[in-house]
C-alpha cells in the first residue's frame, strides 16, 4: 500500500476534515504538535493551545488514522529539562506509530533571529536530546534518522527516499521535485509557486533548476544526505 502524508496543525482541523481526508486515501498524518505547554506554545507563535492538540490527535483517531506523527520541539525558550521530557512523555502516552522530535534553531531572516529569546544553553540541550532520546527507546521507538523515531516498520516512506537521494515528484503550491537522468548525468530540481492564490493565478507553472553533475560530486551529495540516517547501510545510487 502506498503512503499518502498530509501534514495537519492542530488549530485548523476537526472531526469532519479528518474523515473526509481519511475517505479521500489520506492514510498517514503528521501533527506540528510542538509542545503541550501553553506557555512554550505562545512563545514560539503557534496559534493552537494544549488542550486543541490532544483533541486534533483524538479526533483524528476517531477518524481511522492509525499511523500518526508528532511534531515536537525541545530546547524551546525558557524550557527545562523537566518540561521537556513532560512533552516526550504526553506525546508518547498517545501511542502514535511515529514522533519526530527537534531542536528548535533560529535561521536567518526569521522573527525568532531578529527578536531572539532567550534560549537553553547547549550544556542544557544537550542533556535534553541525550534524556529524551532514552525516553524514546524505552517506550519502543527505533532512532532510525537525525530527528525521526519509529515503531518497528513505521518508518516515513518519503523521508527515507529524500536521504536516500532518491526521486520525486512535486505537485501543488510550494511542491518541490526531483528527476535523476542517468544518461544525462543531470539533476532536474523543480518547484511550484509556494503562494496558493498565485499558484492558481499562473496556472501551476513550474520553474525548473538544471544541474549538471560529475559523479563524484553526485557521489558526495549522496553520502552527505545519507549521514542524516542512523543506518545509511543502502547502495548509492551512481548517476
Amino acid at each position: 500500500m502506498a503512503e499518502i502524508t498530509m501534514e495537519a496543525n492542530p488549530g485548523t482541523v476537526d472531526q469532519l476534515k479528518f474523515e473526509e481526508f481519511r475517505q479521500a486515501g489520506i492514510n498517514r498524518l503528521s501533527m506540528g504538535i510542538q509542545s503541550f505547554d501553553d506557555q512554550l506554545l505562545k512563545k514560539i507563535g503557534r496559534i493552537h493551545n494544549s488542550q486543541q492538540a490532544r483533541l486534533a490527535i483524538e479526533r483524528a483517531k476517531l477518524a481511522g488514522f492509525d499511523n500518526i506523527n508528532l511534531d515536537l520541539m525541545y530546547a524551546l525558550p525558557g524550557q527545562t529539562l523537566k518540561n521537556a521530557l513532560n512533552d516526550l512523555q504526553q506525546g508518547i502516552a498517545f501511542d502514535t506509530s511515529h514522533l519526530s522530535h527537534y531542536q528548535l534553531t533560529l535561521e536567518p531572516n526569521t522573527l525568532f533571529a531578529s527578536q531572539p529569546s532567550k534560549l537553553p544553553d547547549d550544556d542544557l540541550s544537550y542533556e535534553m536530546q541525550l534524556e529524551c532520546q532514552q525516553l524514546l527507546a524505552d517506550a519502543s521507538f527505533e532512532h532510525y534518522e537525525v530527528s525521526a523515531y519509529a515503531k518497528l516498520g513505521k518508518e516515513c516512506r518519503h523521508n527515507l527516499n529524500y536521504w536516500q537521494f532518491g526521486d520525486y515528484l512535486g505537485i501543488g503550491a510550494g511542491a518541490h521535485g526531483k528527476i535523476s537522468d542517468a544518461a544525462q548525468q543531470t539533476i532536474t530540481r523543480r518547484w511550484k509557486e509556494k503562494h496558493p492564490q498565485h499558484y492558481l493565478e499562473i496556472n501551476s507553472i513550474e520553474r525548473n533548476s538544471l544541474e549538471m553533475n560529475s559523479p563524484e560530486k553526485i557521489f558526495l551529495t549522496q553520502i552527505v544526505q545519507k549521514k542524516r540516517l542512523k543506518t545509511p547501510q543502502i547502495a548509492l545510487i551512481h548517476l
